[in-house]
């Protein structure tokens, strides 16, 4: 019987024995290392680039900028491809302009990670400073500066759901409640940071790449189609993976630039993302300002809920495009019998790193606003946060649910659920009525005590 029993995991004895392979652990002949220049501006015209006083250094093979790809095209987007989002999609180097700090200007590659590092330092890279947009309040001003200037707008898209009709059903609330919730920016941050080793053999054209260690599919897709290649000729190899938490599943600009520069170079290249490098240029996910307005009756129960969100989605959009604040949107209704329900989405570019998927994507956002919600409801009624949670949940006899809001092409159906009860079962596990009335006697002590759901 394997359900109720203490399954041992079969990788454990090798991982903790040191007998892991890592992309760091992949060590071939005559093997190159890479080193990303980037942008220390979070917005400035390239004006010039000269890389050769970084060739003379002992060491160094290469220093290749936007100029040696020649026609490569933008990395596109994996989810919710749309043709109004490619002006707003990442070239693997910077053509031109920069846009964030962390932003790949060139890759130096060498005979070692230490000449590669001296030789980036080399680099001479002329700027012309641009204000830079750090907020989306701001890129949504009429004269915010254009971050990509063809489109005309920082804004990227709009999103909306629709359940209902929630201007209606506020305007004859008894109770009407407003605020505004900031959920701020996060990224990942596992043990391993990115990396990549590139190997290709000329005399069969076949490239091994090791590292892309999610979404292997699509990206040996994009590789292929940036290289003008068959599939079949890029074979890719996933060694063990030191945490990826979502931000791994992207094909970043690295993900060309070091496979291309090996056979470019016919060598086997290697780069590492070193810590500070890493937060600077893998995703980051979460920002998000929304202003909500929700009304229910006397008793608790809610009757419309409108949610106007505006989310940072960064310089670029990444392979994820907008599936993120899409999540949101969906999503914010939760367990929550919600009526009469609108999102009103804003993606808006600004001059920080790009965004994309980070740890069930969408979903704290929106379980954090909505849980604010309930919580204000309760303070405003003066009712128990557990008992207007209670309240609201959707029926067993409702089941199977469908909300009303779609994700990824799919209605966010609840198919079964008795949500009464496991709150109930969560209550006695912390002997709630025993913790408030700890919380009264604190209170009325002068110390402060609260219980959160």
């Amino acid at each position: 019987m394997i359900i109720g029993a203490s399954v041992k995991r079969k990788e454990d004895p090798r991982l903790l024995t040191g007998r892991g392979c890592y992309v760091d652990d992949v060590r071939l002949p005559g093997m190159l290392h890479a080193v990303v220049l980037r942008s220390p501006h979070a917005h400035a015209s390239i004006t010039r680039v000269r890389p050769s006083p970084a060739m003379v250094r002992p060491g160094n093979v290469q220093v290749m900028t936007a100029a040696d790809l020649g026609g490569v095209r933008r990395i596109p987007i994996r989810l919710g491809a749309k043709a109004s989002l490619v002006p707003f999609l990442q070239s693997p180097l910077a053509l031109g302009r920069v846009r964030y700090v962390g932003e790949p200007i060139a890759l130096i590659v060498a005979e070692s990670r230490y000449a590669a590092e001296d030789a980036a330092d080399q680099v001479e890279v002329e700027y012309e400073i641009l204000p830079a947009v750090v907020s989306t309040d701001q890129a949504l001003r009429r004269a915010a500066p254009v971050l990509h200037e063809s489109t005309g707008s920082n804004l990227a898209d709009r999103l909306e759901a629709l359940v209902g009709n929630p201007e209606l059903a506020l305007a004859g609330a008894e109770v009407r409640l407003a605020r505004r919730f900031t959920v701020q920016r996060h990224s990942g941050v596992p043990l391993e940071t990115r990396g990549m080793v590139a190997s290709y053999d000329a005399a069969s054209g076949l490239l091994t790449v090791w590292g892309p260690t999610k979404v292997p599919h699509f990206n040996r897709g994009v590789l292929a189609g940036f290289l003008g290649w068959p599939e079949d000729r890029i074979r890719f190899i996933e060694p063990d993976v030191g945490g990826g938490f979502g931000i791994r599943g992207e094909f970043y600009p690295e993900d060309f630039l070091v496979p291309w520069a090996a056979v470019r170079l016919n060598r086997p290249i290697k780069w590492i993302e070193d810590r500070r490098e890493h937060l600077v240029a893998a995703n980051h996910s979460r920002q998000q300002t929304h202003d909500v307005e929700v009304g229910a009756a006397r008793d608790g129960r809610i009757v419309a809920l409108i949610d106007r969100i505006t989310v940072d989605m960064g310089a670029y959009l990444r392979t994820h495009g907008v599936t993120v604040p899409e999540l949101t949107a969906a999503m914010l209704p939760g367990p929550y019998q919600i009526p009469h329900y609108r999102a009103d989405v804003s993606c808006v570019l600004t001059n920080k790193t790009p965004t994309g998927t980070y740890r069930a994507p969408g979903r704290f956002e929106a379980n954090f606003v909505r849980e604010r919600v309930m919580d204000m409801l309760a303070d405003a009624t003066g009712i128990d946060p557990a008992e207007i949670r209670r309240r609201n949940f959707i029926a067993p006899s409702a089941m199977p649910c469908t909300i009303g809001t779609f994700a990824l092409g799919e209605p966010i159906v609840y198919d079964t659920g008795i949500y009464t009860s496991t709150l109930r079962a969560a209550q006695d596990a912390i002997q709630y009525e025993l913790r408030r009335r700890e919380r009264d006697r604190a209170r009325a002590e002068g110390r402060f005590m609260g219980i959160g759901i």
